[in-house]
């Protein structure tokens, strides 16, 4: 038995952060600090050079020409697709590592506030969420995005916010 009286027991019952928010804070942070922090030491290191782009397209060409020949054109494609991606954001290096700390910032900003039972930090995690899907269209064209990018990613980020807004009724501020 508790020496607190009933209503006293049942208000700090209700103030105790849910499990389900603390996971998924954590396996937020993870991502969100991964992400901050390669960026950075990318923004650190400079784009590739133009031999080392060719260098790192013609090493991996041999998988691609392999899946053709397996008769696997979709993901003969879909590598190509990504190896045109990182062409084209290493030709906009300062840009896509912009829009990229930008976007984590403002997942980090959230993932802390909600942590704090702070609402708002569930708006600006749902921004993130938005520039990780999107922020990839500034600087590769549509063209060059393979389809399971979006698929993949904005299933993961849906259910990541709808994951969170199971836990918006404990946050009060």
């Amino acid at each position: 038995m508790s020496e607190y009286p009933q209503e006293y027991q049942e208000i700090e019952e209700e103030k105790k952060r849910p499990t389900l928010l603390t996971v998924l804070v954590v396996l937020s942070l993870m991502v969100i600090a991964n992400g901050l922090f390669s960026n950075l030491l990318g923004l650190l290191a400079g784009p590739l050079s133009a031999d080392q782009v060719q260098e790192m397209v013609n090493s991996n060409m041999g998988q691609v020409n392999q899946l053709y020949e397996m008769g696997q054109p979709y993901w003969g494609d879909t590598t190509l697709k990504i190896l045109n991606m990182i062409t084209y954001t290493n030709a906009n290096f300062m840009m896509d590592r912009m829009i990229n700390i930008v976007g984590y910032s403002i997942g980090l900003f959230g993932v802390l506030n909600m942590l704090r039972g702070v609402k708002l930090g569930f708006h600006f995690y749902i921004i993130y969420n938005l520039i990780a899907l999107f922020g990839i269209y500034a600087s590769v064209p549509v063209s060059e995005i393979p389809g399971f990018y979006f698929g993949f990613f904005g299933v993961i980020s849906f259910l990541f916010i709808y994951l969170y807004s199971k836990t918006l009724p404990w946050m009060t501020k």
